[in-house]
C-alpha cells in the first residue's frame, strides 16, 4: 500500500509529493501480461516489455532482458540464423536501426539519418535489413522501403512506392507489403473502420515491376509475412483482428485464427511458425494444425519503476475546488483526494489507496462534506464523506466512466455526467440518480464539455446542449415541473451559463463567429480566432435589464420668485379640500 507524505507550503506554489508503488509485473508464479511485438527463431522468442527487449527459450522459459537503456526499444526481429536480433530504438534523441547478439552485448547502430527508421525484418540472405523511413517524403504520413547492410554503410531505397510495413519471401525476390497506414494510427485507432483508409496487401517483384494484389475488401490488412510460399497477414475482416492466409496458388484468402475478444496486435514468423501478441499482451503460437498455443511467460524484473518512489502528485492533477470559505482546496491528483490549506495547516490525503482511482472531488455548499468517485473493486462508486474523509455513503454507479460536476446550493443534489453524453441528477438523501438530459455531441464546436449550474434556491438548473448545427445552446430546467426551456436561439455558440447571486439573471458567453471553425477540423487555411461576448438573460417576466442606461436628473419642484405665493398658496383651501376628498373618498368639506 502506498504511503503519502507532504511538504507544507502555500498551495499556489506547492507541488504535492506522493510515494507510489507501481507493480509492473506479477509475482514469482504469476503470468506476466503486456508483452508486445514478439519474434521467433528456431530456439528463442523475443518480445518487448516495459520499453526493453527480452529473449526467452522457445517455450517461454528463462526470460532475460536483452536491452536495458533508459530509452524505448521495439520491433525485434531475429536474423535467419537466429543469432542476432535487429530492433529500432530511441537512442540519442532519434529512432534508428540497431542489432545485438542474442546472447547480449553492446547494440550496433546501422542508420544515422535524423528521420525515424523502423525495422521490418531481415533479407533472407541475412546480410541486409529491411526498414521503413520517411527520409525522402516531402509530406504526409507515408514512408518508403529501404535496406541497409548489417556491416554498415549507406542505406539503399528498395522502390519509390510508399510502404508502411513489409517482408521479403524466402528467396528475396518478392516483397509483400502494406502500402499505407489505416485510419488514425493512435493508441486507440479507429477500430473496424470501413472508410477509405483501409490498407490492402500487395506483392511486388522489384526486378520486373510485376504487382499482385491480394483480394481486398473494406477492412484493414496489416503486417504481411511469408511462410511456406504463402502470405499471412493481420486483418479485421471478421470484426476482431485475426490472422489470415493468402494461398498464392489458389489465389484465395482464408481466416487462420479465431480470436473473438482481443485483437491481434502484431505477428512475425521464422518461416515455419507464427507467433503473435494480442492487445491484452498475451503471446500465442500458431501450431502446425492451425490451432493456437498460449505461451505462459513470467517476467521478474528490477526496473526502477517498480520500486516505491517519490512522485509529484501535482503533475497528475485532474481537478481542484476551492472550499466555500476559501480556506482550503480540494484536489484530485494521482488517483487520490487531498485537501490543501491556502495558508495555515497541513495537507491531508483523505483516501491513501493503492491500485484504486479516486477523482472528481466536490465540496458541499457549506464545506462540511465531500463527494468523489472511486473505482475500487473495478466498479465506479459515488462516495460522500465528512471533510476529514470518513465515509458516510457509498452508491454504486454503472459501467461507464463518470465525472462529478457541481453540488447544488441547498446541498440536496449533485450533477454528474458519463462518457456517453448523459447528464444525471444525484439525490444525496436517497442515493438515486435521474437522467437530466443527453447531449447530441461532446462539447460542440469549441469543446468545453458539460456545463451546468444551480440557481441560488436550487429550483432551477442551467445547462448547455449541442444543437444539430453543432452550436451549444443554453437551457433551463425547472426542478418542480420537470420542464426544459431553451434560452438562446441557436444562432450563436453559447457556453458557461452562471446564475447571478440573487437568481434574477443568467449570465453566459456567446460567439457569433465560430461557424468557419466547425469541430476543430475546418476547411479554411486562414486562422480565425473565436470571439465571445458576455450576455445576461433576464429571468423574471417583470425584470429589468442590468444594462439599461442610467442618467442623473434634477427633481422637478414648484419654483417661484422670492416674495411670490406659489399656486397652492394662491388657491387657498381649495387644494387642501381636493386632497382630503382624494384621500378619504368623502364628499364633505375637509
Amino acid at each position: 500500500m502506498s504511503n503519502y507524505t507532504f511538504k507544507k507550503r502555500k498551495f499556489s506554489t506547492a507541488a504535492i509529493a506522493a510515494v507510489a508503488a507501481t507493480l509492473l509485473c506479477g509475482g514469482a508464479s504469476a503470468e506476466t501480461l503486456m508483452l508486445k511485438q514478439p519474434a521467433i527463431s528456431g530456439s528463442h522468442i523475443a518480445f518487448t516489455y516495459g520499453g526493453d527487449i527480452w529473449v526467452a527459450d522457445r517455450k517461454g522459459d528463462h526470460p532475460r532482458r536483452l536491452t536495458s537503456r533508459a530509452a524505448p526499444e521495439f520491433i525485434p526481429h531475429f536474423s535467419p540464423d537466429g543469432k542476432t536480433v535487429a530492433f529500432s530504438a530511441f537512442y540519442d534523441g532519434n529512432i534508428d536501426v540497431y542489432t545485438v547478439p542474442v546472447e547480449g552485448g553492446q547494440p550496433t547502430r546501422l542508420t544515422w539519418h535524423p528521420g525515424m527508421d523502423f525495422v521490418q525484418g531481415w533479407h533472407p540472405s541475412g546480410d541486409k535489413l529491411l526498414f521503413t523511413s520517411a527520409r525522402e517524403m516531402t509530406s504526409g504520413r507515408s514512408s518508403q522501403a529501404w535496406q541497409v547492410s548489417t556491416t554498415g554503410g549507406l542505406p539503399t531505397k528498395v522502390m519509390d512506392a510508399v510502404m508502411q510495413s513489409g517482408a521479403w519471401n524466402a528467396t528475396g525476390d518478392r516483397l509483400a507489403y502494406q502500402p499505407y497506414a489505416p485510419a488514425h494510427r493512435g493508441s486507440s485507432g479507429w477500430r473496424n473502420h470501413r472508410g477509405g483508409a483501409t490498407p490492402p496487401i500487395w506483392i511486388l517483384d522489384p526486378t520486373s515491376g510485376d504487382l499482385e494484389k491480394i483480394p481486398h475488401e473494406l477492412a484493414s490488412d496489416l503486417n504481411p509475412m511469408w511462410m511456406k510460399g504463402d502470405v499471412y497477414f493481420i486483418s479485421n475482416r471478421s470484426g476482431v483482428r485475426n490472422l489470415w492466409r493468402y494461398d498464392s496458388k489458389r489465389k484465395n484468402v482464408e481466416q487462420v485464427t479465431s480470436e473473438d475478444e482481443w485483437d491481434i496486435e502484431s505477428a512475425t514468423t521464422d518461416g515455419n511458425t507464427i507467433i503473435y501478441a494480442t492487445t491484452a499482451g498475451v503471446l500465442k503460437e500458431v501450431t502446425k494444425k492451425r490451432g493456437t498455443k498460449t505461451l505462459s511467460i513470467t517476467v521478474n524484473t528490477d526496473t526502477p519503476e517498480a520500486r516505491p518512489q517519490w512522485k509529484d502528485a501535482m503533475q497528475n492533477l485532474s481537478s481542484a475546488r476551492l472550499s466555500p470559505t476559501g480556506k482550503r482546496v480540494l484536489v484530485s491528483a494521482r488517483g487520490d483526494i487531498f485537501t490543501v490549506p491556502i495558508k495555515d495547516g497541513s495537507i491531508r490525503n483523505l483516501t491513501t489507496t493503492s491500485g484504486v482511482k479516486e477523482n472528481s472531488a466536490l465540496w458541499s455548499p457549506k464545506g462540511g462534506k465531500l463527494a468523489y468517485l472511486s473505482d475500487a473493486n473495478r466498479q465506479w462508486k459515488f462516495i460522500i464523506t465528512d471533510q476529514k474523509g470518513a465515509i458516510e455513503k457509498t452508491v454504486a454507479l454503472g459501467d461507464a466512466d463518470y465525472v462529478l460536476d457541481i453540488w447544488s446550493s441547498d446541498g440536496k443534489q449533485i450533477i454528474y455526467h458519463d462518457n456517453h453524453l448523459n447528464v444525471f441528477i444525484f439525490d444525496v438523501a436517497s442515493g438515486e440518480s435521474t437522467l437530466l438530459y443527453t447531449d447530441n455531441a461532446r462539447g460542440g464546436i469549441s469543446g468545453g464539455g458539460i456545463s451546468v449550474g444551480f440557481s441560488p434556491d436550487g429550483k432551477w438548473i442551467s445547462y448547455t446542449k449541442t444543437g444539430t448545427n453543432l452550436f451549444s445552446n443554453i437551457y433551463l430546467y425547472n426542478a418542480e415541473d420537470k420542464s426544459h426551456t431553451r434560452i438562446t436561439d441557436g444562432m450563436s455558440h453559447a457556453v458557461s451559463p452562471v446564475f447571478s447571486p440573487d437568481g434574477k439573471y443568467l449570465y453566459f458567453k456567446a460567439s457569433t463567429n465560430t461557424g468557419p471553425s466547425h469541430v476543430r477540423l475546418d476547411l479554411s487555411s486562414q486562422e480565425r480566432p473565436q470571439r465571445f461576448g458576455i450576455y445576461a438573460a433576464v429571468l423574471a417576466a417583470d425584470g429589468k435589464s442590468p444594462l439599461l442606461p442610467k442618467s442623473d436628473e434634477e427633481k422637478v419642484t414648484d419654483e417661484k420668485p422670492d416674495g411670490e405665493k406659489s399656486d397652492s398658496e394662491k388657491s387657498g383651501g381649495e387644494k387642501t379640500k381636493e386632497k382630503a376628498v382624494s384621500k378619504n373618498g368623502e364628499t364633505k368639506d375637509s
